[in-house]
Parts: C-alpha cells; sequence; structure tokens
C-alpha cells in the first residue's frame, strides 16, 4: 500500500473515532447524571478509605479513584451532648461552660473560654497521646477580624483537673460533652485541585462526594464559606473548625464558622503557642 495512502486512512480513522467520542459524550453525560441522582448516602461523613472507595463506585468515578484516595485527609469530627443528659467529669472533652485546670495553668487566661480537648479521647497521628488541650477566644480582637484572636494552651500533665469558674469571663455558651468519630475530608470542590482534575460533567459527583452541610472538627481539609483555604503544600493544618449552633448560642458571624489554623511543623512539636484563626460566614459569601 502507498504510504501516502496508509498515512491518510489512519488519519481517517482517528478522525471518525474522535467524532463518534464527541457524538456519544451528550449521552453519556445524561446517563451518567441519571445514575448520580440515584445515588443517595445515609451519612453524608465518609468513615474511612474503604468507604471512601465504595462512595466513588457508586457514583461511577473510578478513573478518578487512585487520584481522590491519594488527596484524601482523616479528621476528628464532633457530636455534642447536652450536659443536660450527659453530664460531664472533670477531665473530660467539652465544649462551652467553664474550663477544667487550675489557677496556676489559667493564670494569664482573660479570654472567652471556647472548648477543651482530653488528648486521650482524641486519636488522631498529630495529637499528642495525653494532656489536654484548650481554647479561648479574645471578644475584641474576634470582632476585629484579628487573626491571633484564639488562644491555645496546651497542658502535658494536667493532674487533677477540676471545674474552675475563676478563669476567664462568664461561659461564651451552652456546656456540652464531645463525642469524637473518626472520618475522611477531601479538597474543598471550588479548590483549584477539583477544578483541574475533573470533568465539568463529573465535578457535580466529586461534590456530591465531599460535601458535608455541617461539620464541627479537628484536622483535614476546613470547610470554606466565602473562601476556598489553599492546604496544598502540607505546611499548615486545620486545628479546629467550629460550626455556628444557634441551639447552643454559638455563633460564629452570620451562621458561619470558625476556623484555627496552626503550622504543621509546630503542632508535630506539640508547640500550640502560636495558633492563627479566622471566621467566614454567610454574610460575606453572599457580599
Amino acid at each position: 500500500m502507498d504510504i501516502g495512502l496508509a498515512v491518510a486512512l489512519a488519519v481517517t480513522l482517528v478522525i471518525a473515532v474522535w467524532l463518534v467520542i464527541k457524538n456519544d459524550l451528550p449521552d453519556r453525560q445524561v446517563q451518567f447524571e441519571k445514575n448520580m441522582a440515584s445515588v443517595v448516602f445515609e451519612d453524608e461523613n465518609v468513615k474511612d478509605i474503604s468507604d471512601l472507595k465504595h462512595r466513588i463506585h457508586q457514583l461511577q468515578m473510578d478513573e478518578y479513584e487512585d487520584v481522590i484516595v491519594g488527596k484524601a485527609l482523616e479528621d476528628i469530627r464532633f457530636v455534642y451532648v447536652s450536659e443536660k443528659d450527659d453530664p460531664i467529669p472533670a477531665g473530660t472533652s467539652k465544649i462551652g461552660g467553664y474550663p477544667d485546670m487550675d489557677n496556676i495553668s489559667g493564670d494569664n487566661i482573660r479570654s472567652l473560654f471556647l472548648a477543651q480537648i482530653n488528648c486521650a479521647e482524641c486519636k488522631h497521628e498529630y495529637m499528642p497521646g495525653q494532656g489536654m488541650l484548650y481554647f479561648f477566644i479574645d471578644a475584641v480582637k474576634m470582632q476585629q477580624g484579628a487573626e491571633d484572636m484564639v488562644q491555645c494552651v496546651y497542658v502535658r500533665q494536667p493532674g487533677k483537673s477540676e471545674r474552675n469558674a475563676t478563669i476567664g469571663v462568664p461561659p461564651l455558651f451552652e456546656a456540652c460533652r464531645i463525642h469524637f468519630f473518626n472520618a475522611v475530608s477531601l479538597p474543598e470542590y471550588e479548590s483549584e485541585w477539583a477544578e483541574n482534575t475533573f470533568e465539568d460533567y463529573k465535578k457535580s459527583a466529586y461534590f456530591k462526594l465531599c460535601n458535608v452541610n455541617q461539620c464541627s472538627k479537628m484536622f483535614g481539609y476546613p470547610m470554606g464559606i466565602s473562601s476556598v483555604f489553599d492546604m496544598e503544600d502540607g505546611k499548615t493544618t486545620l486545628l479546629l473548625q467550629l460550626d455556628s449552633d444557634e441551639s447552643k448560642n454559638m455563633l460564629w458571624g452570620e451562621s458561619g464558622r470558625l476556623y484555627v489554623f496552626i503550622d504543621t511543623d509546630k503542632l508535630k512539636s506539640c508547640d500550640f503557642s502560636q495558633v492563627r484563626a479566622c471566621i467566614q460566614d454567610y454574610r460575606q459569601a453572599e457580599g
């Protein structure tokens, strides 16, 4: 066969295949969206990598499994139980009310108490194996939007902790016990990574995979409201994310979230002396 004719036939075949694929795309897209709409997850929280892979398969995104799993991060999420329903022993993880710390540890604390985390109850590779982590917030700096509005105090050996009403100002919100559960988080739907990874019509399936309506937690990816957080370089870790909860008088702006970040290296060395915080809310998102 003449070489020129062979090349021409090959080019024609490539073009024909491309046209078939191109013309078939709308039908494949419609079928994909129908299948995706039929998938309903009973729990929006992804429990672990095995659960994540199962959901990827359900959404027919198997070609993206490796890249999605490669981006997944383990986080620790919160369920709150009112002190009225579950009395809170001293030294237990909790939000609101008064902290369980002695006068020496709290001598310089004059801010609003947010939460205390018993590290032994909160299992994560970055978390100290023992001790207590306390979070306080300065009301004036919060109004100013200062990134140092939150103070984090780590006590490696708290001893016999007792509830101390002399530390800080009156409680910011209702005291509730924290119950932890492990989950997996993914980069935000509007992140640069998601924009560059998924075909246009499959990006909606990724939203269904990664979206969580409310989530108070530690670690993993933050859930931005008015803007997306850049967490790609791994130098910064989400230490705490608190959702608004009107029933507990916990409001961050207009139904927003409080985020507390720490340098990853400092976290690994248990240096909590310098954390950075911000608040995002839906008023900012609309603006």
